[in-house]
């Protein structure tokens, strides 16, 4: 047993954006919560988590999405560290509302190009709208996003016949255990065109063959994903569905059985899981 680690001293907290008590059952066979916890270096000069969850959780879907804000500002703003923990968290807000709104009334299955490229179109205008109703103006637009909104997005939708995964930006997702790495963006970047997109599928299956999918902010370490703790608690069933608390068994099973050296002086970064699991 590891004793005297920062996460002991600093641990785990459950998040999950502004998920309701009346909102947190739902009759797919699978149960969900998510974890977040200060980065080190964050913590030790006054930075706060610049991770942010939003999850939704109803009868026939379930969506996660997980964003991370950066740190630094930039280089024109005075101020070096940005505000981006609130643009995370809002922009989990619009991702999420945004696919609650899109698959609320959809029966057929989905067609997932169409949906990126709507996702893309609709984050994009509505970003711009939002300068607008701040009055930005245009030539300090760069500056406002990058101190608001520049953060990743990594996001799941979980229906009755399919789910997929789709992102902007770096993490990780975990599919059945599987391990796929992200490539590093930010959505304040999007210099990219509406008609294009911005958004990439991650990864898509059948949901009756979904054990596990996870997804993770990059302050996650591969090998800590990738080890046999983390693997056991992907495989492990609860006889519950909907949302779960999952600190005690992260803290207890997983942490408590990860090698010390693995876990030396981690996270340095702001380290925010999202876990689905198949209910027994």
């Amino acid at each position: 047993m590891i004793s005297n680690q920062t996460w002991e001293r600093i641990p785990f907290q459950a998040v999950s954006g502004t998920l309701t008590k009346d909102k947190t059952k739902t009759h797919l066979p699978f149960n969900i919560g998510a974890i977040s916890k200060h980065g080190i270096t964050h913590n030790n000069i006054g930075i706060n988590n610049q991770d942010a969850v939003h999850l939704v959780i109803e009868d026939n879907f379930i969506i996660g999405v997980l964003c991370d804000g950066a740190t630094n500002n930039h280089p024109n703003v005075v101020n070096s560290y940005s505000t981006n923990a609130t643009g995370a968290s809002l922009m989990t807000h619009m991702i999420a509302n945004l696919c609650r709104e899109n698959i609320t009334p959809r029966k057929n299955k989905m067609n997932r190009e169409k949906f990126l490229l709507w996702m893309s179109e609709q984050v994009i205008s509505r970003t711009k709208r939002l300068e607008q109703t701040l009055r930005v103006p245009e030539e300090y637009s760069k500056e406002f996003r990058h101190n608001l909104l520049t953060t990743t997005i990594n996001a799941f939708i979980v229906r009755d016949n399919e789910y997929f995964t789709f992102h902007f930006g770096d993490g990780f997702v975990a599919s059945n255990g599987k391990i796929i790495e992200l490539e590093d963006d930010y959505i304040s970047r999007f210099n990219t065109s509406p008609e294009i997109g911005i958004f990439k599928e991650t990864s898509y299956g059948l949901t009756k063959d979904l054990i596990s999918l996870a997804l993770f902010s990059d302050g996650f370490k591969s090998k800590i994903i990738a080890s046999n703790s983390m693997q056991n608690l992907f495989k492990t069933r609860l006889n519950q569905n909907g949302y779960s608390d999952l600190i005690p068994e992260f803290h207890l099973k997983t942490l408590a059985n990860l090698d010390e050296d693995l876990i030396h002086f981690w996270p340095k970064d702001d380290a925010t899981m999202i876990l689905l699991r198949k209910s027994k």
